[in-house]
């Protein structure tokens, strides 16, 4: 496997984290946040700007892996201005969940997004009539722009549940097989940029799909752990403990990390 194809494929799955975190950026902005570091990759810092007017440092770090954003008021740790509107703590329930599920919600619309722009440039696979035979050529159609739309709007939501239905079998039998961290993901958005242009942009769909779907996951420190407690604050109408939250979130986030680190020692052994 050459450099390049390594690099393409760090290059494709720090640009999926990115967009998941410009889906949370954009989306606090939206309900008047105020977002203080949007950060690409960690490490030293490189580069950072600061537009004019504008509250957020933009940064490019040493590592450009992975990326984040940071909310001013979501840290129970900070001192907190209760007459300050742009803090995460004083918005309202909704505008809180809107900047949580931004993130998510990105990774879905970059998914539609690529399926859309793939079905019309690189063309996509159209069933044949014919019976199967082997190593058969895969026949690509170039759709039109209703037909691409179409696709756009189902097919990830078919990836979804195809995602589903692959982590309840992994519970049945108890298996972490179909687990992989950022190496193994690596890996194979290398192996599939080998294959060819269709092959790299479906492997980001799939991930975008997957990204967006963990992260909905009702655990700990993922998106879908603090929708949770949201959750919880509008049936109750009481707001959580925040520091009570925040120790969960820890919690969450040191299991997490211990997972992704055995995951990923397994995907360098293997």
């Amino acid at each position: 496997m050459s450099a390049s194809y390594i690099l393409l494929a760090v290059f494709g799955l720090s640009s999926l984290v990115i967009v998941h975190e410009a889906g949370h950026y954009f989306a606090a902005r939206a309900v008047g946040m105020r977002v203080t570091r949007f950060s690409i990759g960690f490490g030293p810092v490189i580069v950072s700007y600061r537009p004019r007017h504008s509250p957020t440092t933009l940064q490019l770090c040493a590592i450009p892996f992975f990326a984040y954003v940071m909310i001013s008021g979501m840290s129970p740790a900070e001192e907190v201005d209760p007459n300050d509107g742009s803090l995460y703590s004083n918005k309202g329930v909704w505008a809180r969940i809107a900047a949580i599920a931004g993130g998510p919600f990105a990774n879905y619309v970059a998914a539609c997004a690529l399926v859309f722009v793939v079905a019309l440039g690189l063309g996509w696979p159209v069933a044949t009539t014919a019976p199967a035979q082997p190593q058969q050529p895969t026949t690509y159609e170039r759709l039109s722009v209703g037909d691409a739309a179409q696709i756009a709007a189902v097919y990830p939501w078919r990836l979804t549940l195809a995602n589903l239905q692959r982590m309840a079998d992994m519970v049945s039998r108890r298996t972490s097989e179909g687990l992989t961290g950022p190496v193994g993901m690596s890996k194979l958005i290398a192996e599939q940029a080998e294959q060819g242009a269709f092959a790299f942009a479906h492997v980001l769909i799939a991930l975008s799909v997957a990204m967006g779907l963990f992260n909905l996951l009702p655990f700990p420190f993922l998106d879908g752990g603090r929708l949770l407690f949201l959750g919880c604050e509008l049936i109750t109408r009481r707001r959580v403990n925040p520091q009570l939250e925040a120790v969960v979130h820890a919690a969450g986030m040191l299991l997490l990390l211990g997972v992704i680190s055995l995951v990923t020692l397994r995907d360098l052994i293997g």
